[in-house]
């Protein structure tokens, strides 16, 4: 269990005490952080600079029943986030979704259910003012979009990474125009125009 991305600090709860599910999997290392007042608080998620593709790996998570993980970080006006779940190797990965909420107001910003490989989930997003975030991950379904990890349908082992990207910008009058390509690499692209 850790956090990867240069000498990056980790942060972690305690264990929340529960027994392995009848799959055998256990708790992770960050629980309790099932709501977004236990989130776990990351430190390390740095703003971005102009090279891209060094990731915070949050490695060692679990979903398992009625479990939720929530993250908490800072992020910057105009950066871009990339979140995504990633399976382990040889380890069965949970279908999660994954959401980002704004904190403490607590409001679901966007999610994703399968945008990621095969059942995983991933986002890339613009955020628009400086502040704590928190991305939260659940089991799939979650009918309501409430994520309290009560429907959810799998359990299994999974990292999740997060990334701050520098994005593209274009002045068009009085509209700021960010823009990244679909799979968060290529920052050239632009999602589109504004007509004034």
């Amino acid at each position: 269990v850790g956090l990867r991305k240069g000498a990056a600090p980790r942060a972690h709860g305690t264990g929340n005490g529960k027994a392995e599910d009848s799959d055998g999997i256990p708790p992770d290392a960050y629980e309790p952080n099932n709501t977004l007042g236990t989130a776990t608080n990351l430190t390390g998620l740095y703003p971005p600079s102009l090279l891209t593709g060094n990731p915070m790996l949050v490695t060692g998570l679990t979903l398992t029943p009625n479990d939720v993980d929530f993250f908490a970080f800072q992020a910057g006006a105009l950066e871009i986030l990339q979140a995504e779940t990633l399976a382990l190797t040889g380890l069965e990965a949970p279908d999660t979704l994954i959401g980002l909420f704004n904190s403490p107001a607590g409001n679901l910003l966007v999610h994703d259910d399968d945008g990621g490989e095969g059942s995983l989930s991933k986002f890339v997003v613009p955020i628009e003012q400086s502040g704590t975030y928190a991305v939260a991950i659940e089991s799939a379904p979650d009918l309501n979009l409430d994520f309290t990890g009560d429907e959810g349908t799998t359990t299994g082992h999974y990292n999740l990474s997060l990334e701050l990207k520098v994005g593209s910008y274009l002045w068009n009058q009085l509209d700021l125009i960010m823009g990244v390509s679909p799979d968060g690499t290529l920052l050239e692209d632009f999602i589109g125009f504004k007509e004034i």
